[in-house]
């Protein structure tokens, strides 16, 4: 019968590779590495999260329990609210010293890829997609918004504005980037309409 999960033993793997994220950027992150600064045996942390990526992933920009989609009532609001957590992770100092490495390890495995985009993504992917759904049903997005770009037009500025430009992208960016963005959904609802 399998052992079950300590939630200390994540707490501790967690914060052992953010620490060494900070201090030694991703290429200095081994699964070796944080199990000793966590105290804990590697098998524990491969049993959690099977590659390193996956592990620096959760640890730098979110893990995978989002909890629900964000529900104001207003599709802004809710995109606003979303906007806000990606401003907020991705403006992190880990998320600066893992994304390099991170993006490089995924662009050259896609089967790793695939897992974190379906561990990970999936989860942005579904509150999203809910979101628009909400939308949907009250008027203010049409049936066929694809929530996967809405996703990317959340994101890529953010991404963009972070780690291209170097500018901050603060609260009123994430706020701005909403209007901009649920402005361009309502425009199809009025074509559709048409």
């Amino acid at each position: 019968m399998p052992r079950p999960r300590l939630p200390s033993a994540d707490h501790a793997i967690v914060d052992a590779t953010r620490a060494l994220l900070l201090a030694r950027g991703y290429a200095g992150v081994s699964i070796e590495g944080v199990a000793a600064r966590a105290g804990v045996a590697k098998t524990t942390v491969y049993r959690r999260w099977p590659s390193k990526a996956e592990l620096v992933f959760e640890a730098a920009i979110h893990h995978t329990r989002l909890g629900p989609a964000p529900d104001t009532g207003d599709l802004v609001e809710d995109l606003a609210a979303v906007a806000a957590i990606i401003v907020r992770s991705l403006s992190r100092p880990v998320a600066a010293a893992a994304l390099p490495g991170l993006i490089a390890d995924l662009s050259q495995d896609s089967a790793l890829r695939d897992r974190v985009i379906a561990r990970f993504i999936g989860a942005e992917q579904a509150w999203i997609a809910t979101i628009v759904r909400r939308a949907a049903g009250r008027g203010e997005a049409g049936d066929n918004v694809d929530p996967d770009l809405v996703l990317d037009l959340l994101v890529g500025p953010v991404f963009s504005r972070t780690f291209l430009t170097g500018r901050s992208a603060g609260r009123d960016f994430g706020e701005r980037l909403a209007i901009t963005v649920g402005r361009g959904l309502a425009r199809d609802v009025n074509r559709e309409e048409n």
